[in-house]
């Protein structure tokens, strides 16, 4: 369950786990029960370094395999990684600044309506309210994102280029049959699930209990257990 672990690592702000489940093809699009990624536990905590790492190791997919970035991602209540870093904190500011360069979305708006930049009115952070305005005002160029990018990623990128295995059974194809590959950059496309990740610890530890007097049971459960977990740690192998 890598995307557990994503999240996990993110709120402790464990740069180095970060970095070795990144680059063994964890999906930093997965989300938990809340609709949250490991960005959004990483700014939520004030984990400056942790941000940056994923920020940089942004490419992954969803639930359907489609191929999308957690930059913007939204929670079940529409909020967006740079939604909460205008809350205020100590390096609210500093998370405001980086994510927008890193092409976050400033009109991005939650389920109440509210942008990140009524979000620090609200919260009363004057220097995102300054930055925002300011950008709102000028606005960030695709070029100053990419120049972003360029620096930031010699640094911190650690995903890995992979061409999925042709005889790999969930690789992705196109009407033909014939391979597609990943993304642009061939970043590893998790494999999908037969249940949410965040619901395989729930499902182990339930039928474990409902099943300690029944010794087949349990072992059936433990396979299906180890299975999907099989699945998710294999999602970026191909």
């Amino acid at each position: 369950m890598s995307g557990d672990q994503l999240r996990n690592f993110a709120i402790l702000g464990d740069v180095t786990q970060l970095k070795h489940l990144l680059k063994g093809g964890a999906n930093p699009c997965s989300l938990d029960g809340d609709g949250l990624t490991a960005l959004h536990y990483a700014v939520w905590n004030g984990h400056e370094e942790a941000m940056k790492v994923l920020v940089a190791n942004h490419a992954g997919t969803d639930q359907d395999g489609n191929h999308i970035s957690s930059l913007n991602i939204k929670s079940d209540i529409g909020l967006t990684p740079l939604h909460l870093s205008v809350i205020e904190n100590s390096e609210s500011a500093l998370f405001c600044r980086y994510l927008t360069m890193a092409g976050c979305d400033t009109h991005a708006k939650d389920l109440l309506d509210r942008t990140p930049y009524a979000m620090a009115k609200e919260s009363g952070n004057e220097e995102a309210i300054k930055f925002l305005k300011q950008v709102k005002k000028n606005g960030v160029t695709k070029e100053q994102i990419a120049a972003f990018h360029d620096s930031h990623n010699a640094e911190y990128k650690v995903q890995e280029v992979r061409i999925p295995c042709t005889d790999y059974p969930s690789a992705p194809r196109d009407e033909k049959g014939e391979l597609i590959q990943s993304r642009e950059d061939l970043v590893p496309v998790p494999i999908e699930l037969d249940m949410p990740e965040h619901h395989i610890f729930p499902f182990a530890e339930n039928n474990y209990k409902a099943g300690r007097n029944d010794g087949a049971a349990a072992i059936r459960n433990l396979v299906i257990v180890t299975e999907e977990s099989a699945k998710n740690e294999q999602g970026g192998n191909f």
